[in-house]
């Protein structure tokens, strides 16, 4: 049988032309740490936050409230992303940053543990937007969804099957639980180090780790609760983390959904395989509100670069690309949702209602 297109183009190795592009990076510098870029971000997202919630807690008027809160959620997002590049090494590589100050980071303000995040991520890094049994990107085991050809196959639950029927339109709603379904996996992760089927050893603390992300939530919040009936404070703790679980969601999803998924079977090396799966984000508000992620396909192929760094790195691969005929996923934030929209539309129309017995 002749190989289609698709099979054709990751079958191709392009090893070598990944270790060119590697050494075209040298002379930019690409590898250069800056911390005080970092904490510089890090001090004006704290400063934020607590204008958010004093503004929060000065003020009776619902309205102003889910504002305030709206804001205080996007730099939830910016937060996120120092405590990625921390984790990566690309803000430092000594201990205090990785470790130290990442576990501060993730545990108190993010409210996750960092070594869960940090696992899951290498696990996403490592297989993106493969599907199959075994070495899969934990990222888009997302059931009964169905982000791609792979994962396509009958229903037997009809809420299920309805689910990834409507998917193109429940998808979306589903981002908002992200923040709170994390929660609960980092959680369990570090009572039990279980994941999704999989087994770790916890290297951190699990009493430090729990004691941060519990004083985290209480101090970050506490300001709802000022001069507020309780079940205000509660609903507005609730409203904070659903708008933050979908700006991240969203930032997560249109970096990769609406791209092929793969079922692991095309050998396909990193530069073939980062460059199929990922997306940037162009426009000057795509690359603010996304942030370090504006530069996905550059992150996923050099990790450790800092974000001062990537516009540089990303305007050498995007010509790189564009001379060896390797794909290159860019386009705005309106065009990334179009296109998954269409993909997960598409997608939910293979979804076949069974019964047990057939």
């Amino acid at each position: 049988m002749t190989p289609s297109a698709e099979e054709d183009y990751l079958r191709t190795d392009r090893s070598a032309l990944f270790a060119e592009l590697t050494e075209l990076l040298k002379p930019l510098a690409c590898y250069e740490k800056q911390p005080d870029y970092y904490l510089r971000r890090f001090a004006w997202y704290v400063i934020v936050h607590i204008a958010m919630m004093v503004a929060v807690a000065g003020t009776t008027n619902p309205a102003l409230c889910i504002l305030f809160l709206s804001i205080d959620a996007v730099y939830i997002l910016r937060m996120g992303f120092i405590g990625h590049d921390l984790a990566h090494g690309a803000t430092a590589n000594t201990r205090f940053y990785k470790d130290v100050m990442g576990e501060f980071v993730w545990s108190f303000f993010l409210g996750l543990s960092k070594e869960f995040w940090d696992k899951k991520h290498t696990l996403h890094h490592k297989f993106t937007n493969i599907s199959a049994a075994e070495d899969s990107d934990p990222d888009i085991e997302t059931p009964p969804f169905i982000l791609g050809e792979s994962q396509v196959k009958p229903y037997t639950h009809p809420l299920a099957w309805w689910i990834a029927r409507s998917q193109h339109v429940v998808y979306w709603l589903a981002l908002t639980l992200l923040v709170i379904g994390l929660s609960i996996e980092s959680l369990l992760f570090v009572l039990t180090g279980q994941f999704k089927g999989r087994t770790f050893t916890i290297d951190s603390n699990k009493y430090i780790v729990i004691a941060l992300i519990l004083s985290g939530y209480f101090i970050n919040n506490m300001a709802l609760f000022m001069a507020k009936p309780l079940w205000l404070g509660l609903l507005l703790l609730l409203y904070k983390y659903l708008i933050a679980g979908f700006c991240i969601g969203l930032v997560f999803a249109l970096n990769h959904v609406g791209l092929p998924t793969l079922n692991g079977t095309y050998p396909v090396d990193r530069l073939t395989l980062q460059t199929y799966t990922t997306r940037n984000i162009n426009g000057r508000f795509g690359r603010w509100f996304w942030g370090v992620l504006a530069y996905q396909t550059e992150h996923h192929l050099w990790p450790a670069i800092s974000w001062h760094k990537l516009p540089e790195a990303a305007a050498l691969t995007r010509a790189f690309c564009q001379k060896h005929g390797i794909i290159y996923n860019e386009t705005s934030p309106v065009q990334a949702f179009m296109d998954s929209f269409r993909v997960l539309q598409n997608l939910s129309r293979k979804a076949v209602l069974t019964t047990g017995d057939s």
